[in-house]
């Protein structure tokens, strides 16, 4: 998906007919696709979970969203990119085929694609990002790890609460 992207970026610095831009428009398609394949393959579907048709992009986003982000805590965050992914699939199927298709169209899509791809990226690496330490004494996240030379070898590690 990544290289699909670049390809587009390129493929728009050379761009000058319209046909030039709906290739463009294309490869955004394309990536749109691949994104969402790659993602269903690092998230755990449950047998009885919709499947939309593979290149549903609108209807995977929604599903995987529902994996990604569970819950009414996480409400606001599927609802965003709910309404990203309902808009920038669209743009793109439309540059694709708009026998008029120019470069301003091209870059807005380009950018809401680059976006769409950088939030899927961190949902998919967010437990490594929210995970938080918490002190076992007061629970505050306020935690460091740091080396303790007075500690025996096997153990030089220890957690402490800072402030």
């Amino acid at each position: 998906m990544i290289r699909r992207q670049v390809q587009a970026a390129d493929r728009l610095e050379k761009a000058i007919e319209a046909v030039d831009f709906q290739a463009v428009g294309m490869q955004l398609r394309e990536c749109l696709i691949s994104l969402v394949g790659a993602a269903r393959r690092r998230v755990e579907l449950n047998e009885n979970d919709e499947r939309p048709k593979d290149a549903d992009v609108v209807g995977w986003n929604t599903v995987l969203m529902g994996k990604l982000c569970p819950g009414e805590k996480n409400d606001r965050l599927r609802s965003y990119m709910k309404a990203l992914v309902e808009k920038a699939w669209p743009l793109v199927n439309w540059i694709t085929h708009h026998r008029n298709a120019n470069k301003t169209a091209v870059l807005v899509a380009l950018d809401g694609v680059d976006a769409i791809v950088r939030h899927y990226v961190r949902l998919l690496s967010r437990e490594r990002a929210d995970r938080t330490d918490q002190c076992p004494r007061c629970a505050s996240r306020n935690v460091r790890t740091f080396f303790d030379i007075a500690i025996a070898l096997d153990g030089g590690l220890r957690r402490m609460r800072l402030g």
